[in-house]
Protein backbone atom coordinates (compact mmCIF):
# COMPACT_ATOMS: atom_id res chain seq x y z
CA UNK A 1 0.00 0.00 0.00
CA UNK A 2 1.46 3.38 -1.20
CA UNK A 3 0.32 6.53 -0.05
CA UNK A 4 1.91 10.16 -1.99
CA UNK A 5 2.75 13.47 -0.15
CA UNK A 6 4.29 16.26 -0.48
CA UNK A 7 8.00 16.50 0.33
CA UNK A 8 7.92 20.26 2.03
CA UNK A 9 9.25 19.41 5.20
CA UNK A 10 9.39 21.45 8.75
CA UNK A 11 6.57 23.71 8.64
CA UNK A 12 5.99 24.11 11.98
CA UNK A 13 6.20 27.92 13.50
CA UNK A 14 9.71 28.84 14.75
CA UNK A 15 10.75 28.21 18.17
CA UNK A 16 13.61 30.41 20.26
CA UNK A 17 15.53 29.28 23.30
CA UNK A 18 17.29 31.69 25.64
CA UNK A 19 20.24 30.21 27.48
CA UNK A 20 24.28 30.27 27.83
CA UNK A 21 26.78 27.78 27.24
CA UNK A 22 29.97 27.13 28.64
CA UNK A 23 31.89 23.83 27.82
CA UNK A 24 30.64 20.96 25.79
CA UNK A 25 31.85 17.12 26.10
CA UNK A 26 30.75 14.21 24.82
CA UNK A 27 29.45 11.80 26.99
CA UNK A 28 27.63 7.89 26.40
CA UNK A 29 27.90 9.25 22.96
CA UNK A 30 24.99 12.47 23.80
CA UNK A 31 26.75 15.81 24.21
CA UNK A 32 26.37 17.02 27.48
CA UNK A 33 27.24 20.71 28.22
CA UNK A 34 27.42 23.28 31.15
CA UNK A 35 24.77 26.05 31.48
CA UNK A 36 25.07 29.25 33.03
CA UNK A 37 22.29 29.39 35.59
CA UNK A 38 21.89 32.60 35.67
CA UNK A 39 20.78 32.72 32.29
CA UNK A 40 17.73 29.84 31.87
CA UNK A 41 15.20 28.97 29.44
CA UNK A 42 11.97 31.26 29.55
CA UNK A 43 9.11 28.61 29.94
CA UNK A 44 7.63 29.15 26.97
CA UNK A 45 10.61 28.57 24.55
CA UNK A 46 10.79 25.12 26.20
CA UNK A 47 7.20 24.15 25.69
CA UNK A 48 7.50 25.52 22.31
CA UNK A 49 10.39 23.41 21.61
CA UNK A 50 8.88 20.09 23.47
CA UNK A 51 5.42 20.66 20.64
CA UNK A 52 8.45 20.76 17.98
CA UNK A 53 10.23 17.53 19.09
CA UNK A 54 6.91 16.24 19.15
CA UNK A 55 5.43 16.88 15.76
CA UNK A 56 9.05 15.40 14.36
CA UNK A 57 8.22 11.58 15.82
CA UNK A 58 10.61 12.33 19.17
CA UNK A 59 9.04 11.12 22.67
CA UNK A 60 9.71 14.72 24.40
CA UNK A 61 7.54 13.38 27.59
CA UNK A 62 9.46 11.02 28.91
CA UNK A 63 12.59 13.39 29.50
CA UNK A 64 10.63 16.17 31.16
CA UNK A 65 12.31 14.82 34.73
CA UNK A 66 15.38 16.41 33.33
CA UNK A 67 16.30 20.14 34.43
CA UNK A 68 14.89 22.21 31.27
CA UNK A 69 18.46 23.13 30.00
CA UNK A 70 19.59 19.67 30.36
CA UNK A 71 16.44 18.23 28.60
CA UNK A 72 16.53 20.84 25.61
CA UNK A 73 20.43 19.67 25.16
CA UNK A 74 18.92 16.13 25.11
CA UNK A 75 16.48 16.85 22.56
CA UNK A 76 18.77 19.29 20.16
CA UNK A 77 21.49 15.85 20.53
CA UNK A 78 18.04 13.35 19.28
CA UNK A 79 17.22 16.01 16.48
CA UNK A 80 20.35 15.39 14.98
CA UNK A 81 21.91 11.50 16.19
CA UNK A 82 18.44 10.22 17.25
CA UNK A 83 18.40 7.40 19.83
CA UNK A 84 20.44 3.68 19.79
CA UNK A 85 18.70 1.42 17.18
CA UNK A 86 18.04 -2.14 18.52
CA UNK A 87 20.20 -4.44 16.37
CA UNK A 88 21.07 -7.86 16.37
CA UNK A 89 24.59 -6.81 16.35
CA UNK A 90 26.84 -3.41 15.64
CA UNK A 91 30.17 -3.48 14.69
CA UNK A 92 30.20 0.33 12.70
CA UNK A 93 31.66 2.94 14.79
CA UNK A 94 29.67 6.09 15.77
CA UNK A 95 30.73 9.52 15.26
CA UNK A 96 28.75 11.93 17.64
CA UNK A 97 29.99 15.36 16.73
CA UNK A 98 29.36 17.35 19.92
CA UNK A 99 29.83 20.41 17.87
CA UNK A 100 27.13 19.94 16.24
CA UNK A 101 25.02 20.61 19.41
CA UNK A 102 27.33 23.48 20.73
CA UNK A 103 26.87 25.38 17.36
CA UNK A 104 22.87 24.64 17.62
CA UNK A 105 22.55 25.42 20.86
CA UNK A 106 24.62 28.54 20.22
CA UNK A 107 22.20 29.77 17.00
CA UNK A 108 18.99 29.42 19.69
CA UNK A 109 20.62 31.51 21.75
CA UNK A 110 21.22 34.38 19.32
CA UNK A 111 17.59 34.04 18.54
CA UNK A 112 17.93 32.14 15.63
CA UNK A 113 14.51 30.60 14.75
CA UNK A 114 13.95 26.81 15.77
CA UNK A 115 12.93 25.49 12.14
CA UNK A 116 16.33 26.80 10.78
CA UNK A 117 18.92 25.06 13.55
CA UNK A 118 16.72 21.73 13.18
CA UNK A 119 16.94 21.96 9.54
CA UNK A 120 20.78 22.33 9.87
CA UNK A 121 20.38 19.04 12.53
CA UNK A 122 18.26 16.52 10.83
CA UNK A 123 18.60 14.97 7.81
CA UNK A 124 17.38 16.65 4.91
CA UNK A 125 16.78 14.32 1.93
CA UNK A 126 13.60 13.67 0.51
CA UNK A 127 12.60 10.58 2.17
CA UNK A 128 12.99 11.86 5.80
CA UNK A 129 10.83 14.95 4.84
CA UNK A 130 8.56 12.81 3.42
CA UNK A 131 8.09 10.70 6.46
CA UNK A 132 7.98 14.05 8.72
CA UNK A 133 5.32 15.30 7.41
CA UNK A 134 3.47 12.48 6.80
CA UNK A 135 3.86 12.12 10.86
CA UNK A 136 2.18 15.28 11.71
CA UNK A 137 -0.44 14.07 9.58
CA UNK A 138 -1.37 11.13 11.48
CA UNK A 139 -1.02 13.04 14.30
CA UNK A 140 -4.17 14.98 13.44
CA UNK A 141 -6.24 11.68 12.24
CA UNK A 142 -8.64 9.60 14.15
CA UNK A 143 -9.40 6.33 14.00
CA UNK A 144 -10.72 5.54 10.73
CA UNK A 145 -11.38 1.58 10.20
CA UNK A 146 -7.97 1.60 8.31
CA UNK A 147 -5.82 -1.76 8.97
CA UNK A 148 -3.90 -0.40 11.24
CA UNK A 149 -4.39 2.07 14.09
CA UNK A 150 -3.86 5.31 14.33
CA UNK A 151 -1.20 4.73 17.44
CA UNK A 152 0.32 1.69 15.29
CA UNK A 153 0.58 4.18 12.10
CA UNK A 154 2.25 6.84 14.58
CA UNK A 155 4.78 4.57 16.26
CA UNK A 156 5.82 3.26 13.16
CA UNK A 157 6.34 6.20 11.50
CA UNK A 158 8.17 7.35 14.40
CA UNK A 159 10.67 4.18 14.73
CA UNK A 160 11.75 5.08 10.98
CA UNK A 161 12.13 8.95 11.61
CA UNK A 162 14.53 8.17 14.25
CA UNK A 163 16.78 5.52 12.26
CA UNK A 164 17.50 8.19 9.41
CA UNK A 165 18.16 10.47 12.70
CA UNK A 166 20.58 7.88 13.59
CA UNK A 167 22.48 7.48 10.63
CA UNK A 168 23.63 10.96 11.22
CA UNK A 169 26.21 8.64 13.66
CA UNK A 170 27.97 7.75 10.24
CA UNK A 171 28.93 10.73 7.74
CA UNK A 172 31.71 9.86 6.50
CA UNK A 173 30.46 6.22 5.01
CA UNK A 174 29.46 5.25 1.79
CA UNK A 175 25.95 2.69 2.82
CA UNK A 176 24.07 -0.13 1.84
CA UNK A 177 20.99 -0.17 3.44
CA UNK A 178 18.64 -3.03 3.77
CA UNK A 179 15.41 -2.91 4.90
CA UNK A 180 13.85 -6.72 5.97
CA UNK A 181 9.92 -5.41 5.42
CA UNK A 182 10.34 -3.91 2.16
CA UNK A 183 13.07 -6.70 0.67
CA UNK A 184 14.92 -3.90 -0.69
CA UNK A 185 18.78 -2.65 -1.21
CA UNK A 186 19.93 0.76 -1.44
CA UNK A 187 23.27 1.90 -2.11
CA UNK A 188 24.55 5.18 -1.27
CA UNK A 189 27.38 7.32 -1.24
CA UNK A 190 28.55 9.26 1.35
CA UNK A 191 26.94 12.62 0.33
CA UNK A 192 23.78 10.37 0.56
CA UNK A 193 23.17 10.09 -3.22
CA UNK A 194 21.50 6.35 -4.46
CA UNK A 195 23.81 4.61 -7.11
CA UNK A 196 21.83 1.58 -6.78
CA UNK A 197 18.54 -0.12 -5.58
CA UNK A 198 17.88 -3.70 -5.82
CA UNK A 199 15.80 -6.35 -4.83
CA UNK A 200 16.79 -8.70 -1.68
CA UNK A 201 15.93 -12.39 -1.22
CA UNK A 202 16.34 -12.67 3.34
CA UNK A 203 15.85 -15.29 5.72
CA UNK A 204 12.01 -17.10 6.13
CA UNK A 205 10.13 -16.38 9.33
CA UNK A 206 11.72 -19.59 10.90
CA UNK A 207 15.14 -18.49 10.33
CA UNK A 208 14.95 -14.56 9.90
CA UNK A 209 18.06 -12.18 9.07
CA UNK A 210 19.58 -11.09 11.73
CA UNK A 211 19.37 -6.67 12.03
CA UNK A 212 23.15 -5.18 12.32
CA UNK A 213 25.85 -2.90 11.15
CA UNK A 214 29.05 -3.66 9.72
CA UNK A 215 32.00 -2.75 7.92
CA UNK A 216 32.10 -4.82 4.23
CA UNK A 217 35.65 -6.06 3.85
CA UNK A 218 35.62 -7.62 0.46
CA UNK A 219 34.50 -9.07 -2.44
CA UNK A 220 34.82 -12.43 -3.61
CA UNK A 221 34.85 -14.21 -6.63
CA UNK A 222 34.11 -17.43 -6.68
CA UNK A 223 33.31 -18.50 -3.08
CA UNK A 224 33.23 -21.76 -1.11
CA UNK A 225 29.71 -22.22 0.87
CA UNK A 226 30.86 -23.57 4.27
CA UNK A 227 27.60 -25.12 5.32
CA UNK A 228 26.45 -23.75 8.61
CA UNK A 229 26.46 -26.43 11.02
CA UNK A 230 22.39 -26.10 12.14
CA UNK A 231 22.04 -26.65 8.03
CA UNK A 232 24.57 -29.34 8.03
CA UNK A 233 22.78 -31.29 11.04
CA UNK A 234 18.98 -30.79 10.35
CA UNK A 235 18.95 -31.02 6.56
CA UNK A 236 21.37 -32.39 4.72
CA UNK A 237 22.72 -35.28 7.15
CA UNK A 238 19.46 -37.42 6.96
CA UNK A 239 20.22 -37.31 3.02
CA UNK A 240 23.74 -37.93 3.20
CA UNK A 241 23.40 -40.90 5.45
CA UNK A 242 21.58 -42.51 2.71
CA UNK A 243 24.50 -42.89 0.40
CA UNK A 244 27.27 -40.36 1.19
CA UNK A 245 29.32 -40.82 -1.58
CA UNK A 246 26.67 -39.86 -3.92
CA UNK A 247 24.50 -37.34 -2.31
CA UNK A 248 28.16 -35.38 -1.41
CA UNK A 249 28.49 -35.22 -5.33
CA UNK A 250 25.65 -34.53 -6.17
CA UNK A 251 25.68 -31.18 -3.95
CA UNK A 252 29.36 -30.79 -5.01
CA UNK A 253 30.02 -31.05 -1.67
CA UNK A 254 33.58 -31.58 0.58
CA UNK A 255 34.22 -32.91 4.08
CA UNK A 256 36.81 -31.24 6.01
CA UNK A 257 37.86 -31.77 9.44
CA UNK A 258 38.98 -29.31 11.96
CA UNK A 259 42.60 -28.54 10.35
CA UNK A 260 40.25 -27.99 7.31
CA UNK A 261 41.64 -30.98 5.16
CA UNK A 262 39.76 -32.90 2.77
CA UNK A 263 38.45 -36.32 3.78
CA UNK A 264 37.05 -39.04 2.36
CA UNK A 265 33.01 -39.55 2.99
CA UNK A 266 32.95 -43.81 2.42
CA UNK A 267 35.40 -43.65 5.92
CA UNK A 268 33.20 -41.54 7.69
CA UNK A 269 30.58 -43.54 10.49
CA UNK A 270 27.68 -40.96 9.08
CA UNK A 271 25.11 -43.15 11.34
CA UNK A 272 27.15 -41.95 14.37
CA UNK A 273 26.87 -38.62 13.63
CA UNK A 274 23.77 -35.94 14.95
CA UNK A 275 23.25 -32.64 15.98
CA UNK A 276 25.46 -33.11 19.41
CA UNK A 277 28.35 -34.91 17.41
CA UNK A 278 29.11 -33.69 14.17
CA UNK A 279 32.85 -32.73 14.37
CA UNK A 280 33.53 -31.72 10.13
CA UNK A 281 32.58 -28.97 7.96
CA UNK A 282 30.61 -29.25 4.31
CA UNK A 283 32.08 -27.13 2.28
CA UNK A 284 30.53 -26.76 -1.35
CA UNK A 285 33.07 -26.32 -4.55
CA UNK A 286 33.02 -22.87 -6.40
CA UNK A 287 31.08 -22.45 -9.38
CA UNK A 288 27.18 -21.74 -10.32
CA UNK A 289 26.00 -24.77 -8.49
CA UNK A 290 27.15 -22.95 -5.52
CA UNK A 291 24.41 -21.92 -2.99
CA UNK A 292 26.14 -18.34 -3.06
CA UNK A 293 26.39 -18.08 -6.85
CA UNK A 294 29.75 -16.98 -8.41
CA UNK A 295 29.98 -13.85 -5.96
CA UNK A 296 30.18 -13.14 -2.13
CA UNK A 297 30.17 -9.42 -0.08
CA UNK A 298 32.21 -10.37 3.33
CA UNK A 299 31.48 -8.22 6.20
CA UNK A 300 32.36 -8.80 9.86
CA UNK A 301 29.68 -10.37 11.77
CA UNK A 302 28.72 -13.32 14.75
CA UNK A 303 26.30 -14.89 12.48
CA UNK A 304 26.87 -17.26 9.22
CA UNK A 305 25.18 -14.68 6.84
CA UNK A 306 26.43 -13.13 4.16
CA UNK A 307 25.47 -10.71 0.40
CA UNK A 308 25.28 -12.96 -1.95
CA UNK A 309 24.71 -14.11 -5.48
CA UNK A 310 22.63 -16.68 -5.95
CA UNK A 311 22.14 -19.92 -8.66
CA UNK A 312 18.32 -19.07 -8.58
CA UNK A 313 17.59 -16.17 -9.99
CA UNK A 314 14.03 -16.51 -10.96
CA UNK A 315 13.15 -16.08 -7.06
CA UNK A 316 14.28 -12.22 -7.35
CA UNK A 317 9.91 -12.31 -9.15
CA UNK A 318 8.18 -13.19 -6.72
CA UNK A 319 6.57 -11.05 -3.79
CA UNK A 320 7.33 -12.29 -0.79
CA UNK A 321 11.03 -12.78 -0.86
CA UNK A 322 11.69 -14.52 2.53
CA UNK A 323 13.18 -17.68 1.57
CA UNK A 324 16.96 -18.07 2.99
CA UNK A 325 18.22 -19.11 5.95
CA UNK A 326 19.09 -15.82 6.60
CA UNK A 327 21.43 -14.84 4.24
CA UNK A 328 20.97 -11.50 1.56
CA UNK A 329 20.37 -12.64 -1.94
CA UNK A 330 21.16 -10.13 -3.96
CA UNK A 331 19.16 -9.20 -7.32
CA UNK A 332 22.31 -7.08 -9.42
CA UNK A 333 25.73 -8.83 -7.81
CA UNK A 334 27.81 -7.52 -10.42
CA UNK A 335 26.71 -3.66 -10.40
CA UNK A 336 27.19 -3.73 -6.60
CA UNK A 337 30.45 -5.33 -7.05
CA UNK A 338 31.80 -2.83 -9.29
CA UNK A 339 30.67 0.12 -7.19
CA UNK A 340 32.60 -1.35 -4.18
CA UNK A 341 35.55 -1.83 -6.48
CA UNK A 342 35.36 0.92 -8.26
CA UNK A 343 39.03 0.73 -10.27
CA UNK A 344 39.04 -2.95 -11.09
CA UNK A 345 35.56 -3.27 -12.84
CA UNK A 346 34.40 -6.96 -13.57
CA UNK A 347 32.81 -8.38 -16.49
CA UNK A 348 30.24 -10.99 -16.86
CA UNK A 349 32.77 -13.11 -19.03
CA UNK A 350 34.60 -12.94 -15.75
CA UNK A 351 32.04 -14.69 -14.08
CA UNK A 352 31.31 -17.63 -16.45
CA UNK A 353 29.49 -19.96 -15.43
CA UNK A 354 31.89 -22.00 -17.60
CA UNK A 355 35.01 -22.04 -15.83
CA UNK A 356 35.36 -25.12 -13.56
CA UNK A 357 37.70 -25.34 -10.57
CA UNK A 358 38.01 -22.07 -9.48
CA UNK A 359 39.14 -20.91 -6.36
CA UNK A 360 38.18 -18.28 -4.12
CA UNK A 361 39.87 -15.19 -4.79
CA UNK A 362 39.15 -12.01 -2.42
CA UNK A 363 39.29 -8.40 -3.46
CA UNK A 364 39.46 -5.77 -1.44
CA UNK A 365 37.01 -3.04 -1.17
CA UNK A 366 37.98 0.42 -0.05
CA UNK A 367 37.76 1.55 3.44
CA UNK A 368 34.45 2.95 5.22
CA UNK A 369 31.67 1.06 3.14
CA UNK A 370 28.90 -0.34 5.75
CA UNK A 371 26.38 -2.58 5.50
CA UNK A 372 23.30 -1.76 7.84
CA UNK A 373 20.22 -4.41 8.00
CA UNK A 374 17.50 -2.60 9.79
CA UNK A 375 13.67 -3.23 10.53
CA UNK A 376 11.55 -0.75 10.21
CA UNK A 377 7.48 -0.96 8.59
CA UNK A 378 7.15 2.16 6.92
CA UNK A 379 9.80 4.33 4.51
CA UNK A 380 9.67 6.08 1.89
CA UNK A 381 11.07 6.98 -1.88
CA UNK A 382 13.60 9.50 -3.55
CA UNK A 383 9.86 10.88 -4.85
CA UNK A 384 8.04 11.20 -1.62
CA UNK A 385 5.87 8.05 -2.00
CA UNK A 386 5.25 6.30 1.23
CA UNK A 387 4.56 2.48 1.59
CA UNK A 388 3.70 0.26 4.57
CA UNK A 389 5.21 -2.87 5.32
CA UNK A 390 4.33 -5.82 6.38
CA UNK A 391 5.45 -6.86 9.91
CA UNK A 392 6.93 -10.42 8.35
CA UNK A 393 8.89 -11.09 11.66
CA UNK A 394 6.42 -10.80 13.99
CA UNK A 395 8.66 -8.14 15.85
CA UNK A 396 7.45 -5.76 18.16
CA UNK A 397 9.00 -2.41 17.32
Amino acid sequence: MALVFSSVCRTLSAWFLVGALTTCTCVNSVAQVDIDADNTLTRQAYEDLLRYASSVGIQASDRTALHPERHTLALLHELAYGRSVRLSYQGVREVIDSSRIKLAYTRLLAGEDAQSVAVALEPGDNRYCTLVESYRYVLDETETGKLLSVRERRERLATTLNTYRWLNRFPNTDKILITIPAAQLLAQTTQGVDVLSMRVILGKPATPTPTLASTLTGVVIYPYWYVPKSIATKELLPKIRKNPAAVLEQMRMQVLNAKGQVLNPEQIDWKALGPGNFPYVLRQSTGCDNALGILKFAFHSPFDVYLHDTNQRELFETTRRYLSHGCIRVEKPLELANWLLRDRQLTNAQLSCKVERQKPTTLPVRAGVAVFVMYHLVDADADGCLTWYDNVYGRTL
